[in-house]
């Protein structure tokens, strides 16, 4: 290990760890982020994916892409078939 994130004790992290960790002789510490990547993170974290509106978007429109894909294999499907009897 050879950083830490602001405000993480190395004993803690040490407890819940199973076996010996290796710990660098000077630990950097994380940069804080930004309001800016904060903010990135908010609006697309996948844990709040399905109560944003860009994602709400994102998962429609790939979904419409594929139903139209699926749509145009059965119709393809269907005329070969028919074409066959």
């Amino acid at each position: 290990m050879s950083a830490l994130a602001p405000g993480v004790d190395l004993e803690r992290v040490k407890s819940k760890i199973p076996w010996d960790l290796k710990v660098a002789s000077h630990l950097e510490k994380f940069p804080v982020p930004t309001d800016v990547e904060l903010n990135f993170l908010r609006k697309f974290s996948p844990r709040s994916c399905f109560t944003t509106k860009e994602c709400n978007d994102l998962l429609f429109t790939g979904a419409i892409e594929k139903f139209a894909k699926k749509e145009f294999f059965y119709q393809q499907t269907r005329v070969k078939m028919a074409q066959a009897v």
